[in-house]
């Protein structure tokens, strides 16, 4: 993980071309340059947007409010939610991502030319508006902590050419006043 700037980057890598010639092959060769430029230059530096008005969602050009059922569908949502939690409390030791419980999805995406509005779930460069819940501490004998609302906004860019993944994280999900 790299830190910088009040954000880190966590960087996974799931498969690689495999080693060998690839002169025929333009995928690779694209592939190769798009991964070699500089960082700098491609590197989206913006911070990410406030969290919308109250009636932002409703613009169905640009927004998506996920279905529940859609949420089990895609539970790398999920995955999204618990980096973004995770990153300001990794110093807690006691935490149970478990106790996360998403209330309301909305994802953003300024394509307008998407058939079905769901389709801007698979959007390659999206916003997702995350609400949930946390309940820290279900135990009785120690005192339950109060569930806390919570938001949390995440940022994917996905790079067209080498599928690379980048995500960014901001929100309200630091928790450290709970815990300590």
């Amino acid at each position: 993980m790299k830190k910088s700037m009040g954000s880190r980057d966590c960087l996974v890598l799931f498969a690689r071309p495999k080693p060998g010639p690839h002169e025929e092959d333009n995928a690779y060769n694209l592939w190769v340059q798009s991964d070699d430029e500089s960082d700098d230059e491609s590197e989206d530096k913006s911070e990410l947007p406030e969290w919308p008005g109250e009636n932002a969602f409703d613009d169905k050009k640009h927004y998506y409010v996920v279905k529940k059922s859609e949420l089990r569908e895609n539970d790398w949502i999920r995955v999204y939610l618990e980096l973004a939690f995770l990153v300001p409390n990794s110093s807690i030791r006691s935490l149970d991502l478990s106790k996360l419980v998403i209330t309301k999805v909305a994802v953003y995406t300024s394509d307008e030319d998407m058939a079905l509005p769901n389709e801007k779930l698979n959007a390659r460069n999206a916003i997702f508006y995350i609400k949930y819940e946390y309940c820290p501490n279900e135990n009785k004998d120690h005192g339950c902590k109060p569930t806390r609302d919570g938001v949390a906004i995440v940022r994917r860019k996905m790079d067209k050419i080498s599928g690379d993944t980048t995500l960014s994280f901001q929100g309200d999900c630091n928790w450290r006043d709970i815990f300590l």
